[in-house]
């Protein structure tokens, strides 16, 4: 088994590289919402979600669940608590990913609704941060 501190350490760093993903695909689905992306940033956008931002996320899953195990934290309110806006966060890349897919295929705009997201994703992860840090209940 993986020394408790370095597995939380290699988490935390899963999700920054995450978040940083999930927020620059944020800021391009709002931006192509309003009609304003160019095919190239598309393009390297797309390749840095499949070769960084997925494998990040995976590796949060990953270290997080096994560090929840480790530490006997399931069952735990905050935990729980922590884990809608995680799941909300990796909902939202899935709909992000095949918005910019369409919009790369020149398919269609994504909708409105999405230049929301990049508001989202910085208040969901400021909340996941408060509840992993303070464990309130």
């Amino acid at each position: 088994m993986m020394d408790p501190t370095w597995l939380k350490a290699l988490h935390v760093a899963a999700v920054l590289v995450f978040a940083g993903g999930l927020l620059a695909q944020s800021l391009a689905v709002a931006a192509a919402s309003q009609g304003g992306v160019s095919p190239g940033l598309l393009a390297r956008l797309r390749l840095w979600d499949l070769r960084v931002t997925v494998p990040a996320l995976l590796a949060v899953w990953a270290l997080g669940i096994a560090a929840a195990l480790g530490s006997g934290w399931f069952g735990a309110g905050w935990l729980s608590a922590k884990l809608l806006p995680v799941v909300a966060l990796t909902g939202l890349h899935g709909v992000q990913a095949g918005a910019l897919r369409r919009v790369a295929l020149g398919a269609c705009e994504p909708h409105r609704s999405l230049a929301w997201a990049p508001v989202a994703v910085v208040l969901s992860f400021a909340a996941i941060a408060l509840l992993a840090v303070a464990k309130p209940f």
